[in-house]
């Protein structure tokens, strides 16, 4: 992108689980994200094909709690594409935490609950609406805007998780990850229940405020946990990341 085009320079601001990421101004659609990623290993038509699929798939959402596809190119010798983006003032929700981790007094119950239900309304979107799945939801793949979610990186994880590694690198945040697939690997394939399983650790740390997800530990000393308490421990987990009912 270029001025020819109507955006200006683009900026550097981070970098993603996928590459590097900027911002620029654009005349027709104001400040907008740019996403460098590599896909498909040398350059298997398929790949290519199941992930501009997928981008056509994101540019006819428009949703509230879902970022906003705006186009792509690509650098055909360097084997690159840029994803221009809605831009999410905020960060991601991961960040936020963070921030609000030293002012709980200003994060309370009723905006945790708030932010979870716009999670719940986008991945319900996803899952109802258009009926895919996200395959990576956890929160550096949630941003925040002006105060409310917006769900990034649908329709990237499905093809870059299962192309760009060799070495069946996780490009999900461990804790997220649906247990299924760290049994089984690249055999087992994410869906709807995987982001089920997402959701939940997504709701466990909003309800922390907090990112100490990494912290958690098995216990060893059962003990010290009440029979009652054991009985619906057992009774609420399944092998499976689905609803449970009880």
């Amino acid at each position: 992108m270029n001025s020819n085009e109507g955006c200006g320079k683009p900026t550097r601001i981070g970098r993603g689980g996928f590459g590097l990421i900027y911002k620029t101004e654009c005349n027709s659609i104001g400040t907008v994200t740019i996403k460098e990623i590599t896909i498909c290993i040398e350059d298997d038509e398929i790949c290519i094909k199941n992930f501009i699929n997928e981008l056509k798939i994101h540019s006819r959402i428009e949703h509230e709690r879902i970022i906003q596809f705006y186009g792509i190119s690509r650098i055909i010798d360097e084997g690159l594409y840029y994803l221009v983006l809605e831009y999410a003032n905020q960060g991601n929700l991961r960040e936020f935490l963070i921030k609000k981790k030293s002012c709980e007094n200003c994060f309370g119950w009723e905006e945790r609950v708030r932010l979870a239900i716009q999670i719940v309304e986008g991945l319900r979107y996803l899952h109802e609406i258009l009926n895919v799945a996200h395959r990576d939801l956890h929160t550096k793949n949630i941003l925040m805007n002006d105060g409310n979610i917006k769900i990034s990186d649908f329709g990237l994880s499905k093809n870059l998780n299962s192309t760009m590694s060799s070495n069946n690198k996780f490009f999900g945040m461990i804790p997220f990850i649906d247990p299924q697939k760290l049994n089984h690997g690249k055999n087992y394939v994410l869906d709807k229940r995987s982001d089920i399983y997402g959701l939940g650790m997504i709701l466990w740390e909003i309800s922390r405020y907090s990112n100490n997800i990494s912290s958690l530990t098995i216990p060893t000393n059962f003990d010290e946990y009440s029979d009652t308490s054991l009985d619906s421990m057992d009774s609420s987990m399944d092998s499976t990341p689905e609803y449970s009912n009880n």
